[in-house]
């Protein structure tokens, strides 16, 4: 099974990253190989907050494995093949889908990976977060506490294809708590609105934020607002990324004949042309620049994909059936001319 990185930080495994990063501290100022020679100081002060139990392995070993763990969890991509592959797959390198993930190797000094995240090697950094880097604080009555941030709340944002094809601004409204007098304490519920600017060609489960856009407090900072976009079907076109695909229904004559065919674009445009090739069930036509612009380049655009539909008659008379089959006779005959000529011209080619 391996070393389980969770485990060793007792998170859960769908932990965030400052969950991650809490536990990690909490544990490493408990396990800093320092600490011991600090305690046994003639005064040493309380540590109550670090009175936790540990798995069973000496500290050493567990002081190289937290952080080793914490290196692991604390990046999105070793996190995630950790989490798909275990120890033993991070450790060996696995394929992926944009090529070939290496071998994750620990660079084995744990005080560095420490030095990293509270910028000391310091066994009590945690005090010397809170003399350089003090939390804000409020104080009411009872006495002073320390500000958090309310989580952020998150919104569905839904875009026709044509919000997304020219792009567009949505307004949000909504009422939230917001101070009432100078002091910043007194709250009264608010309309507010947000203005959000989706750019043309934005891809679907983007995200625009709001930094502190809801409820004010004296207690805590207002949480994130994030807008999730989200794509409403359309009744003709279906996207993938800049391009789009749409169906488009033909017979049978249409599609051993050719045909001449119209398409109403997202713009109302009318686009004409030809189809003169013989459509299979797997043909496609193939429009250049004609989907959605790219978010981060407008001159950029995706093509129109067509997929066809061939409709065969549902009854076909007997005497026709024959003319069918005379038709046919005559194609496939047509072909072993075609083929055979074709060989001919070849083996001249060869004897010459």
């Amino acid at each position: 099974m391996g070393v389980d990185y969770y485990a060793l930080l007792d998170v859960k495994r769908d932990a965030s990253l400052w969950e991650i990063k809490l536990a990690y501290r909490k544990l490493a100022l408990r396990l800093h190989p320092m600490r011991k020679q600090y305690q046994q100081h003639p005064n040493p002060q309380p540590d109550k907050v670090f009175d936790m139990p540990l798995p069973a392995l000496s500290e050493n070993v567990y002081w190289g494995l937290l952080n080793e763990a914490y290196d692991v969890l604390s990046d999105d991509l070793r996190r995630e093949v950790f989490n798909h592959y275990g120890e033993e797959g991070l450790k060996r390198g696995v394929p992926a889908p944009n090529g070939y993930v290496q071998p994750y190797c620990y660079h084995n000094d744990p005080m560095r990976t420490y030095f990293e995240v509270f910028g000391s090697n310091s066994p009590y950094s945690d005090l010397i977060d809170a003399v350089t880097n003090p939390p804000p604080l409020y104080k009411v009555k009872q006495g002073f506490g320390v500000i958090h941030k309310d989580p952020e709340v998150s919104k569905l944002l839904h875009l026709s294809l044509e919000d997304v094809y020219f792009g567009c601004t949505k307004l949000f409204n909504y009422k939230r708590k917001e101070f009432v007098d100078d002091l910043k304490i007194k709250t009264e519920d608010r309309e507010a609105y947000l203005a959000i600017h989706v750019c043309p060609g934005c891809f679907e489960g983007t995200k625009i934020l709001f930094n502190e856009a809801w409820d004010q407090s004296i207690t805590r900072k207002p949480g994130d607002v994030v807008f999730i976009t989200s794509d409403i079907p359309h009744k003709l076109f279906r996207r993938d990324k800049i391009d789009l695909h749409m169906d488009y229904s033909i017979t049978l004559k249409q599609a051993l004949a050719g045909f001449k065919m119209q398409v109403l674009t997202v713009d109302d445009r009318k686009l004409e042309f030809n189809v003169t090739d013989i459509v299979s069930c797997d043909y496609e036509k193939c429009i250049k620049s004609e989907g959605l612009p790219h978010p981060d380049n407008n001159y950029q655009r995706g093509n129109l994909i067509i997929h066809f539909e061939i409709q065969y008659p549902k009854v076909i008379p007997k005497h026709l059936r024959l003319k069918v089959e005379e038709i046919f006779n005559e194609i496939e005959e047509n072909e072993k001319l075609q083929d055979k000529s074709e060989c001919e011209s070849l083996a001249d080619c060869c004897t010459n």
